[in-house]
């Protein structure tokens, strides 16, 4: 007996449905009509979770892998040649090593001047000489400690610092960045942080929600899996908005959680369509933040949330060597604001401010345990010379952003604002609402 047409039945008849009524009416699809049904139905946890069973389940009924590839941004598809031509490479080094390893009774003494990796990284991110780690080291090693996997790579000492000639999102920077916040993430405190960040919206899959600063999608993704959102990421870095949604093609979620460019200059979101507007870290580097703010207050619903994180000041006044080490190291320009200023802002443009909350000590906690996620990957000697270069490029800002927020001259803000529209009426006036 053939089942139930799915994509004949509306979202709310749908979401009554028995979940064997459900998968009986899987069963009768192909994998081109799987797909429309998630793109164009929202569907339950428990829908959801036996979708994902059954295509576990039933290999056949997945988009077959070509088709979802040409779906690919051309950097992604470009990057997709460039990782299987590694592989390929990579294949053939590990049985040359292997026949190398077994002709050679001793192995090769490292060139002097060279010190282990991740002793220096580990001696550059604490800021201490690097004969101090090494010491400490060798130290653990004389206790008769099993001694940690060198890494087949070395450095020289005064050449760690390379900078990128072209895009800023190489191939190695993407997957150090995923080494240090998650599969899939951009920014500390990956999936987990993500969440707790939103949760004070009180989200519901009817919500309309725009992500303003997706970068690789993990946050975004997280969110719309968690709230059952039909959401829209949103990244200023074209290469890192193409290579986001490439990840949500990838995950089959592209349809709920696509992230595209945009230019925050120029935004142009509906108005007066949006519960909840998150933004990260991201704020200060925009040179018109009145600006932005009066967009994201038109584009939210009366009573729609905006939920904000971003570097703050302490002081205006004070200028020390740390924040201009901060400033220095940013990849856009650095305007902060601080509480003080926002506060002030928020009042003028009809925010009220629900949530105003100074999350510093997390952030930190956040940005040292994705560094120590880097040295063990460091220490497993997996690390090519362009992911080395990748690290000490993105541990340069990441560092400078650590050491001045320790410092206490900058803070990490979270804020969550309600925006009110103003209602002007008159008894002789037709209803208006000043957006």
């Amino acid at each position: 007996m053939a089942g139930t047409n799915l994509l004949s039945v509306g979202t709310a008849e749908l979401g009554k449905m028995p979940l064997r009524e459900f998968v009986k009416g899987l069963e009768g699809m192909n994998p081109e009509a799987i797909v429309r049904l998630r793109r164009e139905r929202k569907l339950t946890a428990e829908h959801e979770h036996a979708l994902e069973i059954f295509l576990r389940d039933h290999p056949s009924k997945r988009l077959k892998k070509p088709e979802k590839e040409s779906r690919l941004s051309p950097r992604g598809q470009a990057r997709l040649a460039r990782l299987r031509a590694r592989e390929e490479t990579a294949q053939r080094q590990k049985a040359a090593d292997t026949v190398r390893d077994a002709l050679t009774s001793q192995p090769s003494q490292k060139r002097e001047g060279y010190v282990e990796l991740f002793i220096r990284l580990k001696a550059w991110w604490e800021g201490v000489d690097v004969e101090i780690v090494r010491r400490e080291y060798n130290e653990r090693r004389a206790s008769n400690q099993p001694p940690a996997k060198n890494p087949d790579l070395s450095i020289e000492i005064g050449n760690i610092h390379p900078r990128f000639a072209n895009d800023r999102w190489t191939d190695a920077r993407l997957e150090v960045a995923q080494i240090l916040w998650g599969q899939g993430h951009s920014l500390p405190g990956g999936r987990d942080f993500a969440l707790k960040l939103v949760k004070s919206l009180a989200l519901r899959p009817e919500h309309t929600f725009a992500d303003l600063s997706s970068g690789l999608g993990g946050g975004t993704r997280a969110i719309a899996r968690r709230y059952q959102l039909w959401l829209e990421g949103y990244e200023r870095e074209p290469d890192l908005a193409d290579y986001a949604n490439d990840v949500s093609i990838d995950e089959d979620i592209d349809a709920q959680a696509p992230v595209r460019h945009y230019e925050v200059e120029k935004l142009a979101l509906q108005e007066n369509r949006y519960d909840a507007i998150m933004v990260r870290e991201m704020l200060f580097s925009v040179d018109d933040k009145k600006a932005l703010l009066q967009d994201i207050g038109r584009a939210l619903k009366s009573d729609g949330n905006l939920l904000f994180t971003d570097f703050v000041l302490t002081d205006r006044l004070q200028e020390t060597e740390t924040l201009a080490a901060w400033r220095a190291a940013e990849p856009f320009r650095a305007r902060p604001w601080t509480m003080d200023e926002y506060r002030q802002m928020l009042s003028d443009l009809r925010y009220v401010v629900r949530v105003f909350e100074d999350i510093t000590d997390d952030y930190v906690a956040h940005i040292n345990a994705g560094w120590m996620q880097a040295l063990k990957a460091v220490k497993s000697g997996k690390f090519s010379r362009e992911q080395v270069d990748a690290l000490m490029e993105e541990g340069q800002m990441w560092l400078a952003r650590s050491r001045a927020l320790q410092e206490g001259r900058l803070r990490l803000l979270r804020c969550h604002a309600v925006m009110r529209h103003r209602v002007d009426r008159a008894m002789s006036d037709a209803l208006r609402i000043d957006g």
